[in-house]
């Protein structure tokens, strides 16, 4: 199993929070391993056998589909996790939306 440290990278190149992606090589979980190395530009064909080390990975690139896990100990808690990887069309409209607008959450109130 491979623990790999992401980094989400926010408007002006900034460094946001970490979020890790466990990739477990048993073959129930080979569609993952597949949607990652899609993800970071090193494609697989269907059927092929794949051999991943670790220093192929480090310092990579890729685009994910970020979402939200409840934390199994605490109720109220919520994790960021990667939905899912993505490349290829679904990539290029993801890159041509304009960026999302950030939530102003400033205890102003306009009148």
């Amino acid at each position: 199993m491979l623990k790999v440290t992401c980094r989400i990278i926010l408007d002006g190149d900034q460094k946001g929070p970490e979020i890790w992606e466990f990739l477990t090589f048993t073959s129930k979980a080979a569609w993952k391993i597949t949607q990652f190395l899609h993800g970071i530009g090193k494609p697989v064909a269907k059927g092929e056998t794949v051999n991943v080390e670790p220093i192929d990975i480090v310092d990579r690139e890729g685009w994910a589909i970020i979402g939200e896990q409840e934390s199994e100990n605490d109720t109220d808690a919520k994790f960021n996790k990667i939905e899912r990887w993505v490349w290829g069309d679904e990539l290029a409209k993801l890159r041509s939306k304009p960026a999302a607008k950030q939530i102003d959450d400033s205890d102003e109130i306009p009148f």
